[in-house]
């Protein structure tokens, strides 16, 4: 349902918890409506989450190549924060969810890259010491690929990434000089495996948020005619 007096350019969010503690939160400050936004904007802009209006939920909600994700937001310590993308499978929400030091990783997979994007990994040293490391990622170029076998049937899809980043914090080793190709596998490796477990929750919610069904569709048009793809889709080799 929607109100003849919504605005479809409207921002979506999902508030986890009573909705009357998120909007009663910090009324003495400027309206709590103008600060969601304000966060909202800021969450946009860094990559943490996308871009979901009253319109664009509706146009994908109506799409079977396609599900929707919704940024969600907690009231921690008396303050409202982005923390994470929200899964839905069709037009219900699937109750399972990505943090949001996970969603940036997921909108590269996406290939939403706004004004910047900044990741947080664990790196080992030498030593198999677990150091921080934040990045900035500055460009990205995906490329993806859906491959039906022949014989078995059995749906592959391969995304591969090309990034560039920028090391914007690493206290540990701010003195030492960087092992570029050290670096680059060690970032290959944890930004994978992170890739894996988002991709799992994703098939475990049944939420297409990759357009793999869109995929399909374009260029296996006959298999799509006969596949339930909302049976089928938990099935996809999914290979980040």
């Amino acid at each position: 349902y929607r109100s003849k007096r919504a605005y479809l350019s409207s921002k979506v969010i999902i508030g986890k918890g009573s909705g009357v503690d998120i909007l009663s939160t910090e009324k003495e400050m400027s309206p709590i409506a103008f600060e969601i936004l304000q966060m909202i904007d800021s969450a946009e802009s860094s990559s943490v989450i996308p871009e979901v209006s009253i319109f664009s939920l509706w146009s994908d909600m109506n799409d079977p190549g396609k599900d929707i994700m919704v940024p969600f937001v907690e009231k921690t310590q008396g303050k409202i924060k982005v923390a994470g993308l929200a899964f839905f499978n069709g037009g219900k929400y699937s109750g399972l969810s990505i943090s949001d030091k996970e969603a940036p990783i997921l909108m590269l997979l996406l290939d939403k890259l706004r004004n910047r994007n900044d990741i947080e990994l664990q790196i080992k040293d030498k030593d198999a010491r677990v150091n921080p490391l934040s990045l900035r990622v500055t460009k990205v170029k995906r490329r993806v690929k859906a491959e039906v076998n022949d014989i078995s049937k059995e749906i592959t899809y391969s995304m591969k990434l090309s990034i560039s980043v920028n090391i914007s914090s690493n206290p540990h080793h701010s003195n030492k000089p960087v092992d570029i190709k050290k670096l680059n596998k060690q970032l290959s490796s944890q930004l994978t495996q992170q890739a894996e477990l988002i991709t799992k929750t994703l098939q475990e919610s049944n939420s297409d948020v990759l357009s793999i069904g869109r995929n399909i569709e374009s260029d296996y048009p006959e298999i799509w005619k006969r596949v339930d793809w909302k049976k089928e889709y938990k099935n996809v080799k999914i290979k980040p």
